[in-house]
């Protein structure tokens, strides 16, 4: 798994997009991004990177996997 650098919790990819939203603060369905804003987050202390996960986290394989 993805370990942070700078606490050794867990990371993974947040993916995100922007919604239009009416008077109600309810969403039309309708989608305001260009793109998907995906990002690689820490689970802990919410360190991120836009670019790849290796600027934030180490590779480390799971002890209790086989």
């Amino acid at each position: 798994m993805w370990k942070c650098k700078k606490c050794g919790e867990e990371v993974g990819l947040r993916r995100g997009m922007l919604f239009k939203l009416d008077k109600n603060k309810d969403t039309s369905g309708d989608d305001l991004s260009i793109h998907d804003t995906d990002y690689y987050e820490c689970s802990h202390c919410h360190n991120y990177s836009y670019s790849d996960v290796e600027e934030i986290a180490d590779w480390e394989e799971d002890k209790w996997r086989k």
